[in-house]
């Protein structure tokens, strides 16, 4: 009897194992997985509900291959990590030093303005600010020049410094002198040195040239010097070693252009030239734009000037003959230049 039940023990075990062998052998639907290690699906105890199974991700939100991420670099002794600089270079070569930070405005060094020479002084009349040269024309030659050796025109006020400092002939001041054409050639008359460059002009045109009376400011052979409306120029006929014509005239004589507003709309930034007598000129220009009438005034009632002349506007500039104290490198024809006579020369 025992062996009856072993014997049948052992014939169920093994009909259920070949069963087991024929249903994994049974071929599968198309797209059916199913993982050899998968654990048979339990049944649901009475009264609880059945765990849900865990989301699979979306085919987008599966990798197509995992991310490499590099192993970290051993910590430096002390466990801080280190970091690297802003401007590290992409060759992994050492980066050049940072500049430093600009200084704030606070911070900046105020510009000193530009010394006066010795000739020079600030002055202020009717509310504007003046720098006001008197040249002794005993003690300082007064030159004109406009062009190079080699007929180059120096274009500029700051040009023409520069060349004289390298040519180791300084000009103590030097300002723009006249008007001038867009070649930088003169509007009017100009000699320099004894040799005339362009002639007298009496024409009738636009612009503050023509604006009549105009006139000359010029330094004769005697190192005398002198401004004449242009018909009284014209008549008297001074031999001139340097010489400019400009306008317009801003005293003739003592009376005011009869042209001037007292306090026209027009103001720019002016300069001109003056005469007190025959050795002494006074050349002067503003710091602030002024009209023509009050600067005219300025020769006549505080300068003691009974004829001065305009030499321009808006471009107007004036050097000590290393910086630029009025103005800036604007262009410039006709050029005067001051300095220290030597051994009375």
């Amino acid at each position: 009897m025992m062996r009856r039940v072993l014997f049948g023990g052992l014939a169920a075990l093994l009909a259920g194992a070949l069963a087991a062998a024929w249903f994994v052998s049974l071929p599968r639907p198309s797209g059916l997985e199913i993982s050899p290690t998968a654990q048979p699906a339990t049944a649901p105890q009475p009264g609880l509900s059945p765990a849900p199974a865990p989301a699979s991700p979306s085919p987008s939100q599966v990798p197509s291959t995992p991310p490499q991420v590099p192993p970290a670099p051993p910590l430096p002794p002390g466990g801080q990590a280190p970091t690297a600089p802003d401007n590290q270079a992409p060759n992994g070569e050492a980066p050049a030093a940072l500049p430093p930070a600009p200084a704030t405005p606070s911070e900046a060094a105020p510009i000193a303005p530009a010394a006066l020479p010795e000739p020079c002084r600030d002055q202020t009349f009717e509310t504007v600010a003046y720098v006001v040269c008197e040249i002794d024309l005993r003690r300082y030659a007064v030159t004109l020049q406009r062009a190079d050796a080699g007929g180059v025109p120096y274009a500029s006020v700051r040009k023409f410094t520069q060349a004289m400092r390298a040519a180791g002939t300084p000009a103590l001041l030097a300002m723009n002198a006249g008007m001038y054409h867009k070649d930088l050639t003169p509007v009017g008359l100009f000699v320099a040195a004894g040799r005339e460059e362009a002639p007298l002009n009496r024409d009738d045109a636009d612009g503050n040239f023509f604006l009549k009376p105009n006139g000359v400011f010029y330094v004769d052979t005697d190192g005398k010097a002198g401004v004449l409306e242009t018909g009284a120029y014209a008549a008297t006929k001074p031999s001139v070693a340097y010489a400019t014509q400009s306008g317009p005239m801003l005293v003739i004589d003592g009376a005011l252009h009869p042209r001037f507003e007292p306090n026209g709309s027009s103001r720019y930034i002016r300069n001109g030239v003056g005469v007190r007598d025959p050795d002494t000129i006074v050349l002067v220009i503003s710091r602030g734009e002024v009209s023509l009438g009050s600067f005219a005034r300025l020769f006549r009632d505080a300068l003691g000037c009974r004829n001065a002349l305009f030499f321009d506007g808006a471009i107007s500039t004036l050097s000590n003959g290393t910086d630029t104290i009025v103005g800036a490198s604007f262009p410039a024809g006709p050029i005067l230049a001051v300095r220290m006579k030597e051994n009375g020369r």
